[in-house]
């Protein structure tokens, strides 16, 4: 080092400590609630770890980073322990801060779960699962109350049981090279939840979905038809047909399905405040 005046401790910040610190900032950009949030709920949930990321001070003792942590503190009012770096001199650290790209959760699993296949699908999978256990359908726009940090998403991930099984079936479904008339992340929240969450058998739930996604197949039932015949009409068009609207297609397709009923066509109800949600099997043996 040029410099032997660096030091590096850790210390336990109360949120006493972290208004004075930010007392002797001189400029930050905008503070972004979300991630002020997020370190909020690390804290209250006590998944707060020291992981070696720091917050640090100039030479002459001003902090340029670590303001988002300080303010999660504040307004948590809960104490957290943090390495604190001080003594930086060279004026270019500032701009080198925070360049770094942060680890996605289907980066973190793979990690984790080395022998796991489809990662990424399983975590886009779970979170239309969490979506759909909380009457949302997937397409939704996010709502802060379910948006989850990395920690608690390999949580919730771990505990849908067998989700990565409904995973590799939907992707033997729907092959990656081709076009699919639903993702494959839909098809496995959609088994997921049906056959474990609202207890309708594995075999009917995944019929509905082969016959419909096989183009190349006859559905040999107009309720699949009808679906089929819309998927293919929304994938096709100019204009994006927004996955929200597609998933109650399918949602209304398939408790069609199960009651018997043939649908010619499909229809949406246009009240905003109401979302087709699936069926429960009350028929369970």
């Amino acid at each position: 080092m040029k410099n032997s005046m660096y030091t590096s401790t850790v210390e336990l910040i109360t949120p006493e400590t972290a208004e004075s610190y930010l007392l002797t900032s001189e400029g930050n950009r905008a503070i972004n609630t979300r991630t002020v949030n997020t370190y909020v709920k690390l804290l209250k949930n006590g998944s707060w770890v020291v992981n070696g990321a720091s917050i640090k001070f100039d030479s002459t003792g001003h902090l340029f980073d670590g303001h988002h942590r300080l303010t999660a503190i504040i307004k948590s009012g809960i104490p957290a322990e943090i390495f604190v770096v001080r003594g930086i001199e060279d004026k270019r650290a500032f701009s080198t801060v925070d360049c770094g790209r942060g680890r996605t959760a289907d980066q973190l699993l793979r990690i984790e779960a080395p022998d796991m296949k489809n990662t990424k699908t399983v975590v886009s999978a779970a979170r239309a699962v969490m979506l759909l256990e909380n009457n949302r359908l997937p397409g939704e726009n996010k709502s802060a109350q379910l948006q989850k940090t990395n920690t608690e998403m390999l949580a919730y991930i771990k505990s849908l049981t067998n989700l990565e099984s409904f995973v590799d079936r939907a992707c033997n479904i729907v092959p990656r090279n081709g076009r699919s008339l639903l993702p494959q992340a839909t098809i496995a929240a959609f088994s997921y939840h049906l056959v474990i969450n609202l207890h309708w058998p594995e075999s009917l739930v995944y019929r509905f979905f082969e016959q419909v996604t096989n183009r190349y197949t006859p559905a040999g039932n107009p309720t699949l038809e009808t679906l089929r015949k819309r998927l293919l009409d929304c994938r096709d068009s100019r204009d994006k047909t927004p996955q929200q609207v597609i998933s109650a297609y399918v949602v209304v397709a398939f408790n069609a399905f199960v009651a018997g009923k043939q649908l010619q066509r499909l229809h949406l109800s246009k009240k905003n405040d109401t979302v087709p949600m699936f069926s429960e099997n009350n028929k369970i043996q």
